[in-house]
C-alpha cells in the first residue's frame, strides 16, 4: 500500500520556505499535487504556508491570470512561460480553498483570475486547449507578462513607478524577469486600491497581446479542468462562474458517442477510443455537476430548478456505465 505517512514526512522536511513548493530534478513547479495531499490529510498549517509563499512569487501571471509551468536556476528566476490547463485548474482550486480558510483578498483574486483565464483563454469547443505556448522573448522575460523599464516609463508617472517597485516588485535588479508580483499577502489587502489601479493599467496595456493556444483538445484533461472549475465556483460562492463551469460540463457531452455512451479521446477522432483516464475524468466532472445542481436545488439558489428537472439534467450528464 502507498506509504502515506512517509510521503507526509517527506513533504514537511523538503518544503522550500522561500519559494512555496517542492523542488524536483532542479525545477520548481506549481505545488498542486502536494497541496492536494496536504488537504487530504488535514495539514492546514503546511498547506497555507506553501500556498501563501507560492502566491507571492514570480510564477504567478498577474497580467493574464494563472500560473507558469516551472522555474529553475539561481533563485528560480528562469521561467518557462508555457501554461497547462490541468496545472492551472488545480492551483486555482487551491487558491479558492486558501481563500475559504483565510478570507484573504489575495487568494480570492488569484482564484478568480485563474478561473477566468481557463474559461476565456483555454476554452474551446468541447473542452480546453492542451497548453498555452510560451511567449519567451529573451533576457528571461515574457513578451506579454513582463514589462521593460522603458515600457513602464511610457505607462506611469514617476510617483506611480515608485509604487510599482514597492507594491509590485518591478525592479530589474531584484526581479530580472520584470514580472509583477506580490511580496506579502498583507500588502495586497492593505494597498488593495492602489495595487488594483496599477494592475489595471498594466493589463490594459496588454489588451491586444495575442496568446497562442494549442489546437488539441482532449476529454481527460478537459473533464479534469471542468471538475476543478465547478469546485472552485462553489467555494467562491460565485453564481455567475458556476454557470460558466456548468456550460463547460455541458460541452463535454460532445465526447459521448452512440447510445451506449462510449467516450472518445478527442473531437474529430472517432477512430480513437477513449482511455480509462477519459472515462474517469468524465465521471468525476459528472459527480461535481451533480453536487452543483443538487446544492442549488437544496439551497434554493435557482428557483427554476425543480426536482424532476434536476434529476433529468444529472442523468443526461452521467454515462450509463457510471450510473449502474
Amino acid at each position: 500500500s502507498p506509504d502515506g505517512r512517509g510521503q507526509w514526512s517527506w513533504l514537511r522536511e523538503n518544503h522550500s520556505e522561500n519559494y512555496g513548493g517542492w523542488v524536483l530534478d532542479g525545477f520548481l513547479r506549481p505545488p498542486s499535487p502536494e497541496l492536494r495531499f496536504l488537504r487530504a490529510v488535514g495539514d492546514r498549517s503546511l498547506y497555507m504556508q506553501a500556498a501563501t509563499t507560492f502566491a507571492t512569487g514570480t510564477m504567478i501571471d498577474w497580467v493574464f491570470g494563472g500560473v507558469f509551468s516551472k522555474s529553475w536556476g539561481p533563485q528560480y528566476q528562469s521561467i518557462d512561460f508555457t501554461k497547462y490547463p490541468i496545472q492551472n485548474a488545480e492551483i486555482t482550486l487551491h487558491f479558492a480553498v486558501a481563500y475559504r480558510w483565510s478570507n484573504a483578498p489575495l487568494f480570492r483574486q488569484l482564484a478568480e483570475d485563474g478561473f477566468d483565464l481557463l474559461v476565456t483563454g483555454f476554452q474551446k469547443e468541447g473542452g480546453f486547449a492542451s497548453y498555452r505556448r510560451s511567449d519567451y522573448r529573451g533576457n528571461r522575460r515574457s513578451s506579454g507578462s513582463s514589462f521593460s523599464p522603458r515600457q513602464l516609463n511610457d505607462l506611469f508617472t514617476p510617483e506611480q513607478k515608485q509604487g510599482l517597485v514597492g507594491l509590485w516588485g518591478l525592479s530589474p535588479s531584484s526581479n530580472p524577469a520584470m514580472l509583477p508580483f506580490v511580496s506579502r499577502p498583507e500588502s495586497f489587502a492593505q494597498n488593495l486600491g492602489a495595487m488594483t489601479a496599477l494592475l489595471r493599467t498594466m493589463r490594459e496595456a496588454r489588451a491586444n497581446h495575442k496568446q497562442e493556444y494549442a489546437e488539441e483538445v482532449f476529454c481527460d484533461s478537459s473533464a479534469f479542468v471542468t471538475a476543478r472549475l465547478l469546485e472552485c465556483a462553489r467555494l467562491l460562492g460565485d453564481e455567475a462562474r458556476e454557470e460558466q463551469a456548468m456550460a463547460a460540463m455541458e460541452s463535454l457531452r460532445l465526447y459521448r458517442s452512440g447510445d451506449n455512451d462510449v467516450l472518445r479521446r478527442g473531437l474529430g477522432q472517432d477512430y480513437l477510443p477513449a482511455y480509462l483516464g477519459d472515462a474517469i475524468g468524465y465521471a468525476e466532472a459528472s459527480l461535481e455537476a451533480f453536487r452543483d445542481v443538487r446544492l442549488r436545488y437544496l439551497t434554493g439558489l435557482s428557483s427554476e430548478l425543480d426536482l424532476s428537472n434536476t434529476q433529468e439534467k444529472l442523468l443526461a450528464f452521467i454515462p450509463q456505465g457510471v450510473r449502474t
